[in-house]
């Protein structure tokens, strides 16, 4: 199982049909069948009851739907909070060099422009 999966499974919960799902989703009806497909295989439940061109959620499908649900979104608030991790920018930059960096000049004290402006 794997979260397109399970993006792809809400999407046709959503839309109640395959191809408008697939879609929605950017990918063919073919390839949104085999995802499903393989999902159901995967869990060994039918979670949609197929009637022409209309699904229907089974029972299991149901509750499933619930769990698929609560996964997508933990998943997005992860990577949203991963992405305010992933942007604060530090105001401190700090660099080291052995002693005799400063024999050619390139030192400078703690109290100069420069080195307050980093």
């Amino acid at each position: 199982m794997n979260l397109n999966q399970l993006k792809y499974f809400l999407a046709i919960v959503k839309t109640g049909s395959f191809s408008n799902a697939a879609d929605d989703m950017y990918i063919s009806q073919s390839s949104m069948s085999k995802q499903i497909k393989a999902l159901e295989t995967e869990l060994g439940v039918d979670l949609f009851k197929r009637e022409h061109s209309k699904v229907y959620l089974t029972e299991i499908g149901a509750e499933f739907a619930k769990y698929a649900e609560m996964t997508i979104k933990q998943h997005n608030d992860m990577l949203l909070y991963l992405d305010e991790f992933a942007t604060k920018k530090s105001n401190t930059i700090r660099f080291g060099s052995i002693p005799v960096v400063s024999s050619y000049g390139m030192y400078q004290r703690s109290d100069s422009p420069i080195y307050n402006q980093l």
